[in-house]
């Protein structure tokens, strides 16, 4: 006989009733769940650490910010007061093409930051009456723009508003400048460059003969070629060996400190792309290296180095200009366009040219052919 107190079958409500029970619960569980997987609400301490931590993280940007917009502006003064005082003037005198004033004041911002701004404006205060007055003159005006825009900055403008200084406060500066130097140190300053520029050109009108030479045996091997089976050969390699030639002759001569200069920019024509491309003359099918664009572009960095030379900045002697070749390839690259260098090669290594190079006849100025 069963037992009387045995449990009866569910019926159909009591399992509804137990499935919507367990369904409700795992809801319940699940909606638990979820809830725990986010934080709890940040208490008012964190709120603060947290406001601080991003209030410190904005005070380091402005700090960066200005102490960058402060560095520019002693930079920039101090660049255009070299410049403006004993270079512009020079380089106005032999009228200068635009693109050479500023290859002139790139090789001069190029100083002062290499050379440091306090280092130099120490120097100035001590050398000379001249660049203890152009010292006076970069730090007041430095002070006064760093100050007021460290203001504006405090009543809340934007940094491109605080950050702006005047043109006639520019205008001002750059006046004041240019009457720090008398004119008669600037006709010196003149007056030098001209005598080197015009002992360049005696030293390579000697060798002009000496060029012609050396494109006249070029022209007997290209006619001794014609028709042999190799000529083509022959006559590239006749051609490759006179600009080789050539380029020795007017590389490695014995010449002052502006032909050291243009004797790096030559050969740096060879070794750098963004160089060749604003150096190279294509015309007719030829290719011919821009000698007057060349010497232009020389005489403004000699400028810089003379104006800065009689001014009494810096030493022209034999090691300065040593340590100072170099950079000047980078400097010059860098101003004319800004891209990719090919690597520079070494000074004696032959260069070879590409085959529709051809060279100019120096005593026609005509381009040989094939």
């Amino acid at each position: 006989m069963k037992n009387l107190f045995t449990t009866a079958p569910k019926t159909n409500a009591s399992a509804i009733l137990e499935y919507l029970e367990n369904t409700e619960k795992k809801k319940q569980a699940i909606s638990e769940d979820s809830i725990s997987l986010y934080p709890e609400a940040p208490s008012e301490m964190e709120m603060l650490v947290n406001n601080a931590r991003m209030h410190e993280a904005n005070m380091d940007y402005q700090r960066a910010s200005f102490a960058k917009f402060s560095e520019e502006v002693r930079n920039d003064l101090l660049s255009t007061a070299i410049f403006e005082s004993a270079v512009r003037p020079v380089l106005e005198m032999n009228f200068a093409k635009e693109r050479e004033e500023q290859l002139a004041y790139k090789t001069v911002s190029d100083f002062v930051i290499k050379e440091g701004y306090m280092n130099l404006i120490d120097q100035f205060k001590y050398k000379n009456y001249y660049l203890a007055e152009l010292a006076n003159l970069v730090t007041s005006y430095a002070d006064y723009a760093i100050s007021e825009a460290d203001e504006k900055i405090k009543e809340g403008l934007s940094e491109k508003d605080a950050y702006t200084i005047e043109n006639q406060k520019i205008d001002d500066f750059i006046l004041n400048a240019r009457d720090i130097v008398p004119k008669d140190i600037t006709k010196t300053i003149q007056d030098r460059v001209q005598d080197s520029i015009n002992d360049f050109v005696d030293e390579n009108k000697s060798n002009k003969f000496k060029i012609k030479e050396i494109y006249d045996n070029a022209k007997m091997k290209i006619a001794q070629a014609d028709g042999l089976e190799d000529s083509e050969a022959i006559q590239q390699e006749a051609l490759r060996f006179a600009r080789g030639q050539e380029r020795k002759l007017i590389t490695e001569c014995a010449t002052n400190l502006f032909g050291s200069i243009v004797k790096v920019m030559t050969e740096s024509v060879f070794a750098i792309k963004s160089l060749k491309e604003a150096y190279m003359d294509t015309d007719n099918g030829s290719s011919k290296i821009n000698f007057s664009k060349v010497v232009g572009d020389a005489s403004a960095i000699f400028t810089v180095m003379e104006g800065m030379n009689t001014l009494g900045i810096i030493t022209v002697d034999e090691d300065y200009v040593k340590n100072t070749i170099g950079e000047l390839k980078q400097s010059m690259a860098d101003t004319i366009e800004n891209e990719k260098l090919d690597p520079i090669k070494d000074d004696h290594e032959r260069i070879s040219d590409d085959d529709n190079e051809l060279p100019v006849d120096p005593e026609t100025d005509t381009t040989y052919t094939k």
